[in-house]
């Protein structure tokens, strides 16, 4: 079994190591924590596989910045966290920083061999001795898109009031958990310089998007392409019909469910001929094709020459 097929059994609803370990560095806090993924990390990493909530705040606050249409609260918020992104790609290291309604929050990169994978965002918090700063800035933004400031207020009232020993006490846990992932990372077998921040992250946005149905498929077919995969066999463990599957995949993906079958095993063959020194009829075997023949022909038709010629050519290169 290769590493990246490793733990594949889980099923729909079990939470990943990443999120248990989330859970229970943050179980006595009053601070949310949440995984910017900013190159898709999450998804091919069984380990690492977060559900949407582990991808905003879910305080009552940050949801009426989120739903508040009027306020445009939510292109705001996105300007926003866009905004954190950038600049931890610039930093590189952890900071903390203030959101534009004043809430406080730690921003802790997630850096391996110089790439930034993501941003652990630790925050929904009012830090002590910034309360009034924090409602001049909501008095401003209530000024600025013409609403009342009360509800605002209101609300910031709820958030978590903390002292500066309280935010250095979760920094260190931050520091645990970003070494912890990291070993995961490393662990899975994945060759991180392959991924590319902000390249991958509006089809993250994207794909967040989309009907259950068509992430369920996805995250089946990725933990099992060493296994025998059809369209029909996808349909009966999402216990749906096969033509409805094939027909809400395509208007998501733009390629069948079967093409994208074949693009996740092949880019899962390349993968591994860039990152490991199995034998090319082991990497065809453990990426779901029947035989080292079929996966040859496969591999040639779609990328132009055969599996041994693309590691010979990767090995010429490097």
């Amino acid at each position: 079994m290769s590493r990246e097929t490793v733990g594949s059994s889980a099923k729909p609803g079990d939470p990943s190591i990443l999120q248990q370990l989330m859970d229970v560095l943050m179980a006595d806090s009053r601070f949310s924590l949440r995984f910017e993924d900013l190159s898709g990390i999450c998804q091919d990493i069984e380990t690492l596989h977060l559900p949407a909530v582990y991808h905003s705040h879910n305080s009552s606050f940050c949801e009426l910045a989120r739903i508040d249409k009027r306020d445009q609260g939510r292109s705001r918020c996105q300007r926003n966290r866009d905004a954190i992104n950038r600049l931890a790609a610039r930093r590189r290291e952890p900071f903390i920083g203030r959101c534009h309604l004043g809430l406080t929050e730690i921003v802790y990169p997630l850096l391996i061999d110089g790439i930034l994978l993501g941003v652990f965002l630790c925050g929904s918090v009012v830090l002590r001795g910034t309360e009034e700063s924090s409602r001049e800035r909501i008095r401003r933004h209530a000024i600025r898109t013409g609403t009342c400031p009360s509800r605002w207020l209101e609300a910031l009232g709820d958030c978590p009031h903390v002292t500066q020993t309280e935010l250095s006490g979760v920094m260190s846990r931050l520091e645990v958990l970003a070494r912890i992932t990291k070993t995961l990372v490393q662990a899975s077998g994945y060759p991180i310089r392959n991924y590319r921040p902000y390249a991958s992250q509006r089809v993250m946005e994207k794909r967040r998007q989309q009907p259950a149905i068509v992430r369920m498929a996805r995250w089946h077919i990725a933990r099992h392409l060493n296994e025998p995969l059809t369209v029909r066999i996808v349909a009966e463990w999402m216990r749906c019909h096969p033509d409805y599957l094939s027909r809400k995949f395509k208007e998501c993906e733009g390629i069948s469910l079967h093409e994208y079958i074949i693009h996740a095993r092949l880019n899962r063959a390349r993968q591994m001929l860039r990152s490991s020194d199995c034998d090319v009829g082991q990497i065809g075997f453990e990426t779901g094709f029947r035989s080292h023949s079929h996966f040859t022909k496969v591999f040639r038709l779609h990328v132009g020459m055969t599996p041994s010629d693309y590691r010979d050519q990767l090995a010429s290169v490097g």
